[in-house]
């Protein structure tokens, strides 16, 4: 017989349940179906691609404006899943949000870490065609740049990052603040520490 903790969060009644995601513990609350992510490879693989994808050597306020017009205005959503981790003494929570509701499908991840919101990442369930279309914005106005890698970084501000790719879907990462988020990754390096340090025993 499963056993679950209810409780309720702003009037939704939510369900509880604890998962190890590479040997750490990983608290869920979540209504419907739980649907287990994994935060660390999610926060690895943005960091990897940062260090690989080269920044624009120019300006697209307008095309970057237009993509956070169009996916990040801010709606109230309940989130379907929130996710809890310690990182050290520091908590990390991961908000989903599936907006069943759009067209296309959109899946919102926002990661909150020192009570920060320090980025969000969007995947658009459309095989890849928005990103398909500002990469052929950026042509039309760039026809010298290289988009061949399936990725594009834009700088919205001095701290503050947007790195769109295509990998079977849109993804969309938004980085309010880059030394935050470095910050993060230090908690999130520890944790391999830690499994390295498990696994040699």
């Amino acid at each position: 017989m499963k056993i679950f903790n209810f409780f309720r969060s702003g009037g939704i009644s939510y369900k509880s349940k604890g998962r190890l995601i590479r040997n750490h513990q990983v608290n869920f609350k979540y209504k419907g179906k739980l649907l287990v992510f994994d935060p660390f490879t999610m926060l690895e693989e943005l960091n990897f691609k940062l260090k690989q994808v080269k920044g624009l050597d120019f300006q697209l306020d307008e095309i970057s404006q237009k993509i956070l017009n169009r996916h990040f205005q801010k709606e109230v959503v309940v989130p379907n899943s929130i996710a809890k981790t310690k990182l050290g003494r520091e908590e990390l929570m991961v908000k989903r949000t599936a907006m069943s509701a759009t067209i296309p499908r959109k899946s919102l991840y926002e990661f909150i870490w020192k009570g920060e919101c320090v980025l969000s990442f969007l995947r658009i369930y459309d095989y890849g065609k928005e990103f398909e279309k500002i990469s052929e914005e950026i042509r039309i106005n760039h026809a010298d740049v290289d988009l061949s890698s399936y990725a594009i970084l834009f700088e919205l501000e001095k701290n503050s990052n947007m790195l769109l790719d295509k990998f079977g879907q849109t993804h969309v990462w938004k980085i309010n603040d880059l030394a935050l988020f470095q910050d993060l990754m230090l908690g999130v390096e520890e944790i391999n520490i830690d499994e390295k340090q498990k696994s040699s025993y």
